[in-house]
């Protein structure tokens, strides 16, 4: 009897990803039970909101996170 090994698909973390979007992602899909491809979604779009926009303060940048943060909760529902 022959064994076959049939190759997974694995996934790389894109190089722009800290361990903290890493930690997400494996968050996302494991404990979240999404696909690799929405929890990359997910962690591309946590990446997104959290961005710093030149000229804004600490507390601009907070209150735009939430909105955007809540916007995608309306969405999800």
């Amino acid at each position: 009897m022959n064994a076959t090994i049939i190759p997974f698909p694995t996934f790389t973390y894109p190089t722009h990803w800290t361990g903290h979007d890493q930690y997400l992602f494996n968050h996302f899909k494991h404990c979240d039970g999404l696909s690799t491809e929405e929890a990359r979604q997910r962690v591309e779009e946590h990446i997104y909101v959290a961005r710093e926009v030149p000229g804004e303060d600490e507390g601009t940048r907070l209150l735009r996170m939430a909105r955007e943060a809540m916007a995608r909760l309306k969405k999800e529902r």
